[in-house]
């Protein structure tokens, strides 16, 4: 995958990913980073709204698609996020399918640190996606809404001092571009696949997609779908929110 052509930063923006949509379909090369320390409308998945008070890192990439594993993109992402934040800060963490990452409990908060949005934007011989990431760094958990102060996570309580915002951006379009460069083959598609496996959050507990029970979370296929195992056996799901049963409702 080529690297980043040009990085155009804001101190304020709506959307990230609203304003990397608007320049992909006006012709925006590939590798352009979109990049604001706020945004007032974050966007996630199906119309959810990421919080993004200052102090993250929130960056949208013109990316081109890859020939092999398209369904993988927000899952590479995640994997390259939760190899970055465990080597540099000894962040322990997992991915909750489809696209966030969820750091585990420890002598800090555990909850969500990152998240990914991918769109496609058609255009010319071959579409474009467009790659959106938001990582709570050093924004404060009083920043956040109050109802979601709970399920985050925030990396600057785990590393000794301010995160390096640069730095981690730097870090972030290295790692994440060479992950999704694997999705060039289909051999490497299935790799991440396979690591994505064993970096998958709740396995053996039951689970609901947008709200529905649909059975116990088994596996990841090799296209990045959820393997459930349901009342009739095995189902795959492709979209969705996911969400864990109570503990109590765990199953081997």
């Amino acid at each position: 995958m080529s690297g980043t052509s040009e990085v155009v930063r804001f101190a304020r923006l709506p959307s990230t990913q609203s304003e990397a949509r608007r320049r992909a379909s006006e012709g925006a090369p590939t590798g352009t980073v979109i990049v604001a320390r706020e945004q007032e409308k974050g966007e996630g998945r199906v119309g959810h709204v990421w919080a993004s008070p200052p102090g993250g890192l929130y960056l949208s990439w013109i990316v081109p698609e890859p020939p092999q594993g398209l369904s993988l993109v927000p899952l590479s992402a995640a994997l390259s996020l939760r190899s970055l934040v465990m080597v540099r800060y000894g962040v322990r963490s997992q991915i909750r399918w489809p696209n966030d990452l969820w750091v585990l409990p420890g002598p800090h908060h555990g909850g969500k640190v990152a998240g990914v949005i991918v769109d496609r934007v058609e255009r010319g011989p071959r579409a474009v996606l467009v790659l959106g990431i938001g990582v709570n760094a050093n924004a404060r958990r009083s920043a956040f809404p109050e109802e979601l102060r709970e399920s985050v996570a925030c990396l600057h309580e785990w590393s000794e001092g301010e995160i390096d915002l640069d730095e981690l951006e730097e870090a972030l379009l290295h790692d994440v571009g060479e992950g999704l460069a694997r999705l060039d083959t289909a051999d490497g598609a299935r790799r991440v696949a396979e690591e994505c496996r064993s970096a998958l959050e709740g396995v053996g507990r039951r689970v609901r997609i947008d709200g529905r029970p649909v059975g116990v979370l088994r596996d990841l296929a090799d296209d990045g779908a959820l393997v459930v195992e349901g009342t009739e056996g095995p189902e795959e799901h492709r979209s969705g929110t996911l969400e864990f049963e109570p503990e109590g409702a765990s199953v081997a």
